[in-house]
């Protein structure tokens, strides 16, 4: 179990930044075309096969095969529409 949490604080950069661009086009509902197409870019790049779907942006993705437990994992990609008043990024 170790292994995996260091391998997490090795993306831990990465994934901020991935955070960080989209938040600059926060999509709203199941209609996400730039925020789906950005996540098919990456597990593309990562070497990682997923599946989508006709009617919405939903994505199912599968990390590592083999026998052993299985963990499922469900994020959504989908903004809300806040307006930052902070002044910053």
């Amino acid at each position: 179990m170790e292994h995996i949490w260091d391998e997490a604080k090795q993306l831990q950069d990465k994934i901020v930044e991935w955070r960080r661009v989209l938040h600059r086009f926060p999509e709203i509902g199941l209609d996400l075309p730039r925020t789906a197409e950005f996540v098919k870019r990456q597990l593309t790049a990562s070497g990682v096969e997923y599946q989508t779907y006709q009617n919405h942006s939903g994505i199912t993705a599968v990390i590592g095969h083999g026998p052993g437990k299985t963990i499922g994992i469900r994020a959504d990609m989908d903004g809300l529409p806040i307006k930052e008043e902070t002044g910053l990024s």
